[in-house]
């Protein structure tokens, strides 16, 4: 029997927390009013990550739509001045472990077409870049096993298993801010060679450990 919404977001949550907690965070899911800032008290959702700066107010859709573009974007206006509190959005666009460790060579091969691509159309080969990223964790990382990643899941896989730190974290959360852009037709989205390289440089990093 299918999942419900309710249902697939619960077990995407169970997904997420420990990956917040190694981020070095305290996870409280469903969190009540008490557990809230006054600024966020009268909002529900699915956690919150405090115990470090920034505290972070999590959501987890199954799904990247109107609705929850809706969500996001109030939630970030509710956020605006308080920089002590950050938004983290988690898409888990399918629970079904449909997907298999790609073969080295074949890696290899995808690295050096983004590369080629990257000079004259890098918002193409951002979005390759980002899939030689998932390619690369689900052939290193044995806990990826076979289900599907969105950037802010593999971002934090890639922290929690030890293979970049923070402040590539970081870079990668921008990196993933414009992937999604492009994904989603934000056809006039400013990335670089130098953006796509980067990421490059980082799956050869993550492949080689």
């Amino acid at each position: 029997m299918a999942l419900t919404e309710p249902e697939a977001e619960r077990i995407a949550l169970d997904r997420v927390v420990p990956l917040l907690r190694s981020e070095g965070y305290d996870v409280i899911p469903a969190p009540g009013p008490a557990d809230l800032p006054p600024f966020l008290a009268d909002r529900r959702p699915d956690a919150i990550a405090i115990g470090k700066h920034p505290s972070l107010l999590v959501e987890v859709f199954r799904k990247d739509g109107k609705r929850e573009l809706a969500k996001v974007r109030e939630l970030q206006s509710r956020l605006q001045g308080h920089d002590d509190w950050q938004l983290r959005v988690f898409y888990f666009s399918s629970l079904e472990p449909t997907l298999q460790p790609v073969p080295s060579a074949a890696t290899m091969d995808a690295i050096q077409a983004a590369r080629n691509v990257s000079a004259t159309e890098p918002r193409a080969a951002l979005l390759l870049a980002w899939s030689i990223m998932e390619a690369v964790a689900r052939e290193t990382i044995e806990t990826t096993g076979s289900r599907a990643l969105n950037p802010s899941a593999l971002v934090n896989l890639l922290v929690s298993e030890g293979y970049i730190d923070q402040d590539q974290a970081n870079e990668m959360f921008r990196l993933s801010k414009l992937r999604s852009e492009i994904a989603h037709g934000q056809l006039d989205c400013a990335t670089t060679p130098e953006d796509v390289s980067w990421l490059l440089s980082i799956a050869e990093q993550v492949a080689s450990n």
